[in-house]
């Protein structure tokens, strides 16, 4: 299965009540029933690699990097440093920084995050999974670049929160 990367989009007050009891988080990405909630994003094994696409940098150095794209994933806002979803407890982006991120990837198109793509320093570094020599690895992570792109508009538009994590 692998380490997977999700983000979901909630409101402020979805985000304070889930601030207050994060068995809330839990229950709405997993519900019992195993429906995939409408409005989480499941970027598979991209995670770290659009992150070092856009950075530069890999999960180990993020701190390094620039914001707003060092946020994508980790914030450093922890909903709840008890809560284990998978690897480690989520973290989530404001509304403020939900609209930087989104300003910065529609400064960037499709075509100038694959021209960003180098497979050989990603394998390097050691970027998950560790897959980017493949031929298919740079059609593979576009295609969620793009939904990622999608996925920050519509929070933006919507003034949502966004939460992620990676189980």
């Amino acid at each position: 299965m692998g380490m997977i990367g999700y983000l979901l989009r909630v409101s402020e007050e979805e985000l304070n009540e889930i601030l207050e009891d994060s068995s809330i988080l839990e229950e709405r990405v997993f519900p019992e029933d195993d429906t995939e909630p409408s409005d989480v994003l499941d970027i598979d094994k991209t995670w770290e690699a659009i992150t070092f696409v856009l950075t530069g940098y890999g999960i180990q150095d993020i701190d390094q990097a620039a914001a707003p794209f060092s946020w994508l994933l980790m914030s450093n806002q922890v909903i709840d440093e008890e809560q284990d979803l998978g690897y480690g407890p989520a973290q989530y982006l404001t509304v403020a920084e939900v609209q930087q991120v989104n300003s910065a990837l529609d400064q960037l198109s499709v075509e100038g995050f694959r021209e960003r793509f180098d497979g050989a320093a990603m394998n390097e570094a050691g970027i998950y999974p560790e897959i980017w020599h493949e031929s298919d690895a740079l059609d593979y992570l576009t295609e969620y670049f793009e939904l990622l792109k999608a996925f920050f508009n519509s929070a933006a538009e919507s003034e949502d929160v966004v939460i992620t994590f990676i189980s």
